[in-house]
């Protein structure tokens, strides 16, 4: 509706004509990008209102719910910023007029707040804005939505004013006995789970010492643990008992110290989704490429917020703003509107965008131990995903010990001695077949032989007690392939050529990528400088390569490795998403000098 402040012409000037010398608002073609916000505030986020006109004729008014908007700012006469005022909740108009007149946007913006979720029982809903008591320590938080509130122990987490907005304060949790958790008793989630926070940190930690995520953001510390959620240096990490134990990690550089929206839904069938800013991220976790993930059921439950079980394990670290927990899996349309909440409340960000995924050490790692073939593993090692820059700093002083990649066969390369062999074997006892896996290698190769005793190179190397698997190139009479094999009870593999993409003899750089998901495996390759991208291609010829046949065996023995240096040999424990793929395959482009 337009309206027009003024008088009447007559009243004004008899029979006279009355002129206007502005223009009134119009949002006819207006829309706001924020549209859902905490019913009391404060809010550290912005709404956006563009494709208006009038905005920049003088006396601009923006109200909401007929209340007037908070921290208007003209960005130019067809655009605004504003924050919402506190509102009963519900749907409201957006009324916008300057001193001609204006116009409204109908049951545009909704008042909402987690506590308000009716598609689960909500549990537990934490809010560094709402009730907590003390500040360094805190010693009680009280929960928004019954009597279970939090009580503090340990060293103390402190409330930090303003950090996230003017009045948008944090928790701060330190990681060395600051946590928080409900008085009583722990909450059970019979009907599945879901498990969100809002926070920020830096951590690169990895190693548990419990059963818990790294930083358990939600977790168990009374009785039994069957399950926990949070964080493994960059990446979400959740942890769920049944018939033994499983970690799921899903995400990439979400230690960057932006606040975002995380967390994951696990439904009572099975259903495992983990989510940073209402975006799922890869793909639904399962066993093992395609069995969904076991739920315990009634077993399933959470006891404190910021540390694992058995207390005093795996503290969380850095800054938070809510912790929303709930009995079974919320809908999308409560998750849509969770997102926007959170994006108003804290001013959450999304993923990082795949420009800018971060490949190296510090952004991409992944949990698993050293494995030596004969003589068994060395426990609780963690191993990186990505070789060069940490063989390089520290690595090379497990050349030709143990435990380390050398010890299972790794040796320096004889022409390049200050690079990791191409037979740089990374073996990891927990972590194969469980959710299927992604590999990728980036060599630069100086020649492939057709001997018999150096037709293939084994770049990446995953085994546990019952499956393996590798990427290889060999030379099959001039013809150049470079694939996938995997065995898992039977033998499987997908390759594809790579002839055009190499020179004579088989030299060149390639950058070759390998998954096995949902059962399926499929190998794709391109040049280090990203061109001749092969695509995806797809396979499960029984058998072994021809490469392979016979000599399973030998997989990482470095007499079979062609002239070359590894430039990256990288492991991720499930299928990556197909952006998360093209960023890292972007990414190696940049490894070649």
């Amino acid at each position: 509706m337009r309206t027009i402040r003024g008088i009447s012409s007559a009243e004004a000037f008899g029979s006279a004509e009355l002129t206007f010398s502005g223009a009134i608002v119009n949002l006819s073609g207006a829309s706001i990008d924020n549209d859902v916000g905490d019913t009391d505030g404060p809010h550290a986020g912005l709404i956006t209102l563009t494709g208006a006109t009038g905005l920049s004729e003088g006396g601009l008014v923006v109200e909401i719910g007929g209340v007037a908007a908070l921290d208007l700012t003209i960005l130019d006469d067809t655009s605004c910023t504003f924050r919402p005022p506190a509102l009963s909740a519900g749907l409201h108009d957006i009324d916008v007029t300057n001193t001609y007149g204006g116009d409204t946007l109908p049951a545009a913006y909704r008042a909402w707040s987690p506590a308000l979720i009716a598609s689960a029982t909500v549990q537990g809903y934490y809010d560094a804005r709402k009730d907590v008591t003390g500040t360094s320590p805190i010693t009680g938080w009280t929960n928004q939505v019954d009597a279970e509130d939090l009580v503090q122990e340990g060293s103390g987490a402190a409330l930090v004013a303003d950090y996230f907005g003017t009045g948008v304060p944090a928790v701060h949790f330190t990681g060395v006995g600051a946590f928080a958790r409900p008085s009583s008793l722990r909450h059970t989630n019979a009907n599945g789970t879901t498990r969100f926070w809002v926070g920020e940190h830096t951590e690169t930690a990895l190693e548990t010492t419990q059963y818990n995520p790294r930083m358990t953001a939600i977790g168990e510390q009374l009785g039994s643990v069957y399950q926990g959620a949070g964080m493994r240096g960059p990446m979400l990490e959740y942890g769920i008992y049944t018939s033994g134990w499983q970690r799921q990690t899903r995400g990439y550089y979400l230690n960057d110290g932006q606040p975002r929206l995380m967390g994951f839904t696990h439904s009572s069938a099975g259903s495992l989704r983990g989510y940073v800013d209402g975006e799922q991220i890869g793909d639904e976790m399962r066993t093992d490429g395609y069995t969904s993930v076991p739920y315990p059921g009634a077993s399933a439950g959470w006891s404190a917020i910021g540390v694992g079980y058995p207390g005093a394990a795996d503290y969380l670290i850095g800054h938070y703003g809510a912790f929303v927990v709930c009995d079974d899996v919320i809908d999308a349309t409560e998750r849509g509107y969770l997102t926007k909440w959170a994006r108003l409340s804290f001013g959450t960000v999304a993923k990082p965008a795949e420009t800018a995924l971060d490949f190296s050490p510090r952004a991409a790692w992944v949990q698993g131990n050293y494995v030596n073939a004969g003589t068994g593993q060395w426990p609780n090692r963690t191993l990186p995903q990505i070789f060069p820059s940490y063989t390089e700093a520290q690595g090379r002083a497990d050349q030709g010990g143990s435990p380390g990649p050398a010890a299972v066969g790794g040796a320096p390369d004889s022409e390049y001695d200050t690079d990791w062999p191409l037979t740089s074997s990374i073996i990891l006892g927990d972590c194969v077949q469980s959710v299927g896996h992604h590999m990728l290698v980036a060599v630069s190769l100086e020649s492939i032989a057709t001997t018999s005793t150096n037709r293939f190179e084994n770049h990446s190397w995953l085994k546990d007690a019952s499956s393996y698997s590798c990427i290889y190139v060999w030379n099959n009479g001039g013809s150049y392939y470079a694939g996938i094999y995997c065995w898992d009870g039977a033998q499987k593999y997908a390759e594809v050529d790579v002839t055009a993409l190499l020179s004579g003899g088989g030299a060149g750089d390639l950058i070759i990528v390998g998954k096995r998901e949902a059962g399926t495996l499929s190998v794709r390759a391109r040049r280090g400088d990203g061109t001749g991208d092969t695509g995806w291609v797809a396979g499960n010829a029984s058998g072994a390569p021809s490469a392979l046949s016979g000599v399973i065996s030998a997989l990482g023995d470095p007499t079979r490795t062609p002239d070359g240096i590894t430039r990256a040999s990288m492991i991720w424990n499930y299928p990556l998403s197909s952006y998360e793929s093209d960023a890292a395959m972007a990414w190696a482009e940049g490894l070649f000098p």
